[in-house]
Order: C-alpha cells, then structure tokens, then sequence
C-alpha cells in the first residue's frame, strides 16, 4: 500500500496498486468527485478511457458533486457559499452508495473529502481542445473586437483579476458613454481570437464581455458557448435591449455574472440614450436578470441635467431595490461632445443623491 500523500500522480498511484487491487478487493479503487474541476465532460470521459485502457482495475465510480442552496436551490459544483446571495449551502456528495451533505459524514469520510486529489489532466489533450476550439473561434463572423484589457481588478465582483474585451458598436446613443468611438463602430487590431488565446493562457481564466452592447451581434452566443466550453468564466454587461439573446445564454448557462444598465424611467429612454426602446423589452430583462440565478447587478449613472431623482427612484424600483448608483465623469472620448466638458456633480451632491435614494 502507498502512505498518504506518497505521490501526487494519479497515474503512478493506479500502478502501484494495480497488482494489489486486482486480486484482493471488489470494491472501489477509483472514485472521481466531479465538481466542475474539469473544464468539460470531455476530459472526464478521457479520464475513464485511459483508466480502464492502461490498467485492470475492477471498480470505478464517477460522483458528481453539487450544492443546495436555501434560497436559490440547486448550484453546479462544490460551493460552499452560494454566489448568488451568500448563504451557506449544503454540499452533496456519494458515501457508501447514498448522496448525503458532507456536513454529515462521520469524521473518517470527512477527512477524506478533504484530501481529495485533483486530477492534473494530460496538457497534450487539452492543447488539442484548445486548438479546435480555437478554430470555432475563428470561424464567428459577427464579433466586432474594440479593444482588450488584460488585467482589471475591479470590474468583476467576486473575481480578484479578470479580462475585459469590448465590442464594437451600440443600438443606444447615449451622449454621456465614455466609449464614444467605439459605440461608433471604431474596432481594434485585437481579433477574438486573440481574445480567446490570451483569456484561456490566464490562472483567472474570467472575461468581461462589454461594449458598446454584445448581445447586438450574432456572434456573441457562438463566442459565450465556446468561452464556457474552454472553462473561462463570463461577465456579461449588457444595456437590456434584447431579453432574447439573454434567455438563451442563461438557458445554456453561458454567463456566471451579468451587469445591467438601466439608464432612466422607461418612458425616459428616448430623451436619456438617444434611442426609443420599447418598454417591455427591457422589463423583460430586467424579469430574466432576476430569475436566471446567476449572480448579477443593476446600475445607473447619474448625469446632470439629464438623470433626476424620479429616474433613479423608479431605476431603484426596478432592480428589486438593488440599484448601484455611477458617477458622471466627463472626458475626451464621451460620445456627445457637449457632454465632454460638462459639469459633474460634487462629492458633496452626488453622495446626497445616493443616501436619498437609498
């Protein structure tokens, strides 16, 4: 038998013990606890070739494990928390052929939870998935890159680091957005698939999908598929304008956090982004946003003139009172150029508009 923590090898264990195994036991050798640590059932089902191709081992089990939240009931995976509300969940695992909270398991058992070993897949499969992936990548036609950031550490709540890739152009007009030239159609040299080499070469491995507004062009789901197939985790920033791109992303469970804009009052959107939108299309958003389980945030920006407290309140009310509340800040790349010198609120106005609000 191998002492504890002999190796590190799945591999080198599996042939140490083979021999062993073969001929004094019928029971479990090989227990795989899936909790989302692989980056596709793919590799789980290589895992299971090679096992059974490379050694005579007489039982082997593959357990998925999965969390239960109070509130928001099932959640994909090991978590501990829910990263929907913060509640604390109850893991399921399998011991001794029963799915039971590992709260619960006698100490024995818990300890060998904790000791679990995570399988280091071979690197030359997932370079080959990696490739092919890449080449989907290549093929989406409608995906306009504006710009890539490779390092942020604030604008993915939840994520230490993350990327931020935008896209190109907007169906709003809104004269504050700060990324004038691209909402304009300006694109960069950076292609996606340059956005997709670097994101899945990251330890953080989590993207912001921003704009101008992804969800206008058809190659944003394609490109959120292949994102999650790589394992990368999605923030998506949207301005709400088409419930039905977010149904299906939050259908295939394609995004693990969405931010959305809710500029003014409804009725307002004319005046405050340039744009007339129908009403329903973003209360069905909003409706989505809130039932998908996916964590997520409302926001509006305050601009002067153009954004009152009757616009915040109902902004407030729509978000299900979990509004947060952006600061105007003028600048050279605003789209409105009456915008780019215009007045911003003080310290002193703009904290008051927030505790009147909250």
């Amino acid at each position: 038998m191998l002492p504890v923590d002999t190796t590190e090898d799945l591999f080198e264990a599996m042939g140490h013990q083979e021999a062993l195994q073969c001929s004094y036991t019928g029971g479990t050798v090989f227990h795989a606890f899936l909790g989302e640590q692989l980056p596709s059932w793919k590799l789980a089902r290589d895992l299971i070739k090679t096992l059974t191709a490379r050694f005579r081992i007489p039982y082997i089990t593959l357990t998925p494990t999965f969390s239960i939240c109070p509130t928001h009931g099932y959640r994909a995976g090991e978590q501990p928390e829910c990263t929907a509300c913060g509640e604390l969940t109850l893991v399921y695992s399998r011991i001794v052929g029963y799915f039971r909270p590992t709260r619960d398991w006698n100490r024995g058992k818990s300890k060998e939870f904790v000791q679990r070993k995570v399988y280091k897949y071979e690197t030359g499969l997932e370079d080959n998935k990696l490739q092919e992936l890449e080449k989907q990548v290549a093929a989406i036609q409608d995906l306009p890159v504006a710009g890539y950031i490779k390092s942020t550490l604030s604008d993915y709540p939840g994520k230490t680091q993350a990327s931020i890739m935008f896209t190109s152009r907007c169906n709003l007009a809104c004269p504050w957005c700060h990324n004038g030239p691209l909402v304009q159609g300006e694109c960069d040299d950076v292609t996606i698939v340059d956005v997709f080499r670097h994101i899945t070469s990251t330890s953080h491995k989590s993207l912001v999908v921003s704009g101008g507004e992804p969800t206008i062009h058809k190659g944003i789901l394609p490109f959120l598929r292949i994102l999650k197939a790589a394992g990368v985790n999605v923030k998506l920033d949207s301005n709400g304008t088409s419930p039905d791109v977010l149904k299906q992303a939050f259908s295939e469970n394609l995004v693990d956090f969405v931010a959305m804009d809710i500029k003014c009052a409804l009725e307002n959107y004319k005046r405050v982004t340039g744009k007339r939108v129908k009403p329903k299309l973003l209360e069905a958003s909003i409706d989505l946003i809130k039932n998908s389980g996916v964590p997520y945030e409302f926001r509006t920006t305050v601009v002067p003139e153009l954004v009152d407290v009757e616009d915040l309140f109902e902004a407030k009310r729509l978000s299900g009172k979990k509004l947060t509340m952006q600061r105007f800040r003028n600048g050279e790349t605003l789209l409105d150029e009456k915008f780019r010198t215009f007045q911003e609120h003080t310290d002193e106005e703009f904290d008051k508009l927030v505790s009147q609000i909250a």
